[in-house]
Parts: C-alpha cells; structure tokens; sequence
C-alpha cells in the first residue's frame, strides 16, 4: 500500500492557567524535596501562582463579561468579576 499524505484540522483550547497552576505545583515540591534551591523553587512557585491566577481572572472574565479588558490592573478586574 502506498504512503498517501492526509491533512487533518483541528481546534484546541489552551487553558493556560491550568499550566501555569502545574507548573507552581512542581516547583513547591522541588522545594520540599530538596533544601539545595529551596528559596528560588519557592520563589518560582509563588510566581507561578501569582500569573495562574491572573490568568483564571482574565478566562473567567472573557467568559462571563462583555468588553472584558485584559490590560486593566489585576484588582480592577478581580473587583469586576465580584460585581458580576
């Protein structure tokens, strides 16, 4: 049988919060699993979290806001989505 070349389309979301969360996740275990970089482990994890957060808010608020505006300060848009 002959190689026949195909094309195959697709869409695929990409939750980027849910990667950013995995990634805060992994550097608080390097930190608890070894003293050795321990602070900068914990420093990318609490950085981690801080951006997957922000990304959850901006998701969120693209779902659920009309005109949502990813520029704004993040308590901006943290007091947005409460008063929605």
């Amino acid at each position: 049988m002959a190689d026949q070349e195909r094309t195959v389309t697709g869409v695929q979301t990409v939750l980027t919060y849910s990667y950013l969360n995995e990634a805060a996740a992994f550097a608080l275990e390097q930190a608890i699993d070894s003293e050795e970089g321990r602070f900068y482990n914990c420093l990318c994890s609490k950085g981690m979290s801080a951006f997957c957060l922000e990304a959850y808010v901006n998701h969120v608020g693209m779902d659920r806001i009309e005109h949502w505006d990813e520029w704004a300060p993040p308590l901006d848009k943290l007091r947005r989505i409460a008063e929605d």
